[in-house]
């Protein structure tokens, strides 16, 4: 905000090395579950100063400044509000809105039970996605939230890209060595 209380018309930097995301949308694993399934993890959204808001379980949204709910973050998608908005009001401020609309959801989902497969952090995110009409899609959901991570998020360094896959990588390796030698073996 400057001096007068108006938000500012130039974004934050992104800085990984210091776990800073603004105007990005935010992913962790999941203890044991990302190890099975590792494009399936735990999202929040970052307001353009930098706060990630994770619906983190029942009542409850987590807000911290360089984590999710469920640890450090490991990928993240950052937004062009000025290419990615959609705002349906002339003139409006796409960063005003961002932030609003990620308060929204944020009070939206503290009043909400939370549930692995409908009412989860992507429900929370696809909320706040869907009123801003981001990138002129407003029928956001978790699906498709997890094929756009997919595709378009980074991953904050190697070492968090290994601490997502090296769990599945070596369950699956020690998976197929069982295999093999059991079947060489006639067991």
């Amino acid at each position: 905000r400057d001096a007068g209380g108006s938000m500012s018309e130039e974004m934050l930097p992104v800085d990984p090395r210091t776990d800073f995301y603004p105007l990005c949308i935010v992913w962790s694993p999941i203890p044991c579950l990302t190890w099975f399934l590792p494009i399936v993890g735990h999202l929040g959204i970052v307001t353009s100063d930098g706060i990630v808001n994770d619906f983190a379980g029942p009542y409850y949204i987590h807000k911290s400044r360089n984590k999710t709910g469920f640890g450090n973050i490991t990928k993240y998608w950052c937004i062009d509000p000025k290419k990615d908005l959609k705002l349906l009001s002339p003139g409006a401020n796409e960063i005003e809105a961002w932030d609003r609309e990620v308060g929204k959801a944020s009070c939206a989902y503290e009043g909400m039970s939370h549930n692995l497969i409908t009412n989860n952090c992507h429900a929370h995110v696809a909320m706040a996605l869907n009123q801003l009409h981001f990138r002129d899609i407003s029928f956001w959901n978790t699906a498709l939230l997890i094929i756009y991570m997919a595709i378009h998020s980074k991953y904050v360094s190697w070492g968090r890209l290994f601490a997502t896959w090296g769990p599945f990588l070596v369950m699956s390796t020690v998976a197929i060595v069982l295999s093999v030698t059991m079947r060489t073996s006639g067991i």
